[in-house]
């Protein structure tokens, strides 16, 4: 899982990147994960993004027990409002998405490979 930081509506908003993210993108968008990250690379991508974030921030909140008082058109006006597409938030946001994506061995892992037990997680790039 990662976890990030973003500036958003006046506040620091927490987002969370992981499995029940992504189980939760699935869901509401009724795709596969595949599709997921087709939409992310489409033409439209300037249009998903916001809701990306909409649901990890709300996503976020719900674990915490925090009320979700804001909706997709907020969070995009909290976009406007940062920069757009060029805003820290955004940037913060989509590179830690993809590089959610992307794992590097632990030092357990790594130890665990040297005494010749597992092999580690191997993830396409």
């Amino acid at each position: 899982m990662n976890y990030i930081t973003l500036k958003l509506g006046g506040k620091d908003r927490g987002a969370k990147l992981g499995l029940a993210y992504l189980k939760h993108l699935t869901d509401v968008y009724k795709c596969s994960l595949d599709d997921v990250f087709k939409k992310l690379n489409g033409m439209d991508s300037v249009l998903i993004l916001p809701e990306f974030i909409y649901y990890s921030i709300m996503l976020n909140d719900k674990k915490a027990g925090r009320p979700v008082d804001y909706s997709t058109d907020d969070v995009i006006e909290w976009l406007d409002e940062a920069g757009g597409i060029k805003s820290d938030a955004w940037i913060k946001f989509q590179e830690s998405f993809v590089s959610s994506f992307t794992a590097e061995p632990t030092e357990d892992a790594e130890s665990v490979i040297e005494e010749g037990k597992k092999e580690p997680l191997k993830v396409a790039e």
